[in-house]
């Protein structure tokens, strides 16, 4: 036997008695990497749970922490309706409307507005009397009742005085606001010189107009007693 075979036997004989068991020393280290790696995998995907449980919590008051450092948009103004003369809105006065005053009623009126004087010759006329009352006693053989009419219409106001309800003016009128309307002489008719202004207020079938132009006459008719739809 040469040296180099002597020697080679040696060294597996010594290597025979300590060395390990390679192939079961591989597959518990492959056991453990793999061990290791599920374990990772298992924690990465319980931290991307939290996370998104924790957004899923936190979103809404993220949300309204953000929107509250946003500046405020001004409220769009909200339209506002007007009335004009020409305006195409329904007419609150259109129709008819009857006042029913007594003697009393006029001789209130007429006081009140400092035309006491002028109170024989309007209830003489007004009650179609022959003569005129004494001064002493105004209402007596005066009517129950004086009516007077008052009809809106295309823009028309056609008023029909007592005794008899017949036409007593023509006039135009136009509807200013919601508690105010003009009034001015159709063509061909003299009642009033110029523009008279008016308030009026409704409630229910009630009309109630207040003359500010302080006119004796339209005052008395308008002022006397308030006036009840009936068209």
């Amino acid at each position: 036997m040469s040296l180099d075979e002597r020697l080679r036997e040696a060294l597996q004989r010594s290597s025979s008695g300590v060395d390990p068991d390679l192939g079961e020393n591989l597959l518990a280290i492959r056991r453990k990497t793999r061990r290791l790696a599920i374990r990772r995998r298992v924690s990465l995907v319980t931290f991307a749970l939290a996370v998104v449980v924790g957004l899923v919590l936190a979103g809404p008051r993220v949300i309204g922490f953000v929107r509250s450092f946003r500046p405020a948009q001004p409220a769009s103004p909200a339209p506002t309706a007007s009335l004009s003369p020409s305006s195409t809105q329904t007419d609150p006065l259109k129709g008819d409307w009857r006042q029913v005053a007594t003697c009393q009623d006029i001789v209130r009126i007429m006081t009140r507005i400092g035309a006491a004087n002028r109170l024989p010759a309007l209830l003489q006329a007004q009650g179609n009397e022959a003569q005129r009352p004494p001064k002493n006693d105004l209402c007596k053989g005066a009517p129950a009742e004086f009516v007077r009419i008052l009809r809106f219409k295309d823009g028309h106001l056609l008023i029909f005085d007592p005794p008899h309800q017949e036409g007593g003016g023509n006039l135009l009128y136009t509807i200013v606001d919601h508690h105010t309307f003009t009034l001015v002489s159709a063509p061909g008719d003299h009642n009033i010189p110029g523009v008279y202004r008016f308030t009026y207020r409704i409630v229910g079938d009630q009309l109630t107009i207040v003359d500010l132009n302080h006119d004796v006459d339209t005052e008395a008719a308008f002022e006397v007693a308030p006036f009840v739809r009936t068209g």
